[in-house]
């Protein structure tokens, strides 16, 4: 279960491309109703942190 759930608050996270409040209060009130999972959550938000900033900064290289 816990496998099956992180990969699907990863694949949540992966599909977030603009900052929709909506979409990151679904992510907020999974991780809450999740709570045993905290670790876990902590880490796919951690990884997705590092992926987006380092496609954002590939991003702003190449138009420099």
């Amino acid at each position: 279960m816990a496998a099956e759930f992180v990969a699907e608050y990863r694949d949540l996270l992966a599909q977030l491309k603009r900052n929709d409040k909506r979409d990151i209060n679904c992510l907020s009130m999974l991780a809450e109703d999740n709570k045993q999972y905290a670790a876990a959550i902590v880490d796919a938000i951690e990884q997705h942190i590092l992926v987006v900033r380092s496609c954002c900064s590939a991003r702003v290289r190449s138009h420099a």
